[in-house]
């Protein structure tokens, strides 16, 4: 297994502060033991609508402030990866903006 040196990893650090939007510095900050889930939680909620779902630019190649499906699965997806509950109210509230704005097809 390859492993980054510690030069090499406070580089990656350092490049992430200063390219980095805030989300992604509390990110990588927790991937590195240096902080816990909090701030990203308080990062990603920014990007949340009051509908619930995720917009504002979560995915950085998607501008829309408006929530959108693909920006809200991108937050999901972010979320999936850290240790928390899925009572979380972020996470609930995202749920309620999928079965919100779920469409089935008509017979």
């Amino acid at each position: 297994m390859k492993v980054l040196s510690q030069a090499a990893l406070m580089s990656l650090k350092d490049h992430i502060a200063e390219y980095g939007r805030p989300l992604e510095v509390a990110y990588f900050a927790h991937l590195i033991g240096e902080s816990t889930v909090d701030p990203i939680l308080q990062e990603l909620g920014k990007f949340q609508n009051a509908d619930g779902g995720f917009g504002h630019g979560l995915e950085p190649d998607f501008w829309l402030p408006a929530s959108s499906p693909m920006a809200t699965s991108m937050a999901f997806r972010l979320l999936t990866g850290l240790p928390v509950d899925a009572a979380q109210p972020m996470i609930q509230r995202g749920m309620d903006y999928y079965e919100a704005t779920f469409q089935t097809r008509s017979q």
